[in-house]
């Protein structure tokens, strides 16, 4: 047992299931001398049986005193599935005379399954459109 926030407290789960994942990828680079290098992928990923923090019972109780605090108790459990997909661009310049650039772009969307209406909603800790650019130098020694 460990408290993940106040208020919450989370309890081992007998019942797990293993969660099976399922992917496909696809990706290409293209170089263009030896100034220019391109490359793009995309992805898709099925869990089957994923793992989720939902709220549980510890002997008939959804709530339980610990550590002095009247807490909701949680277990990880098994919900129906959840996808993630997305997308990657890259590109990497050389200028010449030890000066480059890189930059990168990323976007992924995912979602969960609910257990109730099996409909599909957003699935939390999914990183949003972000990218990075450097422009670096370099130099022998």
């Amino acid at each position: 047992m460990f408290e993940s926030e106040p208020g919450s407290v989370v309890v081992p789960n007998a019942d797990l299931k293993p969660e099976y994942v399922y992917n496909a990828e696809i990706g290409t680079v293209k170089t263009f001398g030896d100034f220019l290098k391109v490359d793009a992928s995309i992805y898709y990923t099925f869990l089957d049986n994923a793992l989720a923090r939902r709220n549980y019972t510890f002997n008939g109780q959804d709530s339980i005193v610990y550590d002095g605090e009247l807490s909701q108790v949680q277990a990880i459990q098994n919900i129906t599935s959840a996808y993630v997909y997305g997308i990657q661009a890259g590109v990497d310049v050389n200028f010449g005379k030890g000066i480059g650039l890189s930059s990168t772009i990323s976007y992924q969307k995912g979602e969960e399954e609910s257990e109730d209406s099996l409909i599909y909603y957003p699935l939390s800790h999914i990183t949003p459109l972000f990218g990075s650019t450097h422009l670096t130098y370099e130099q022998k020694k």
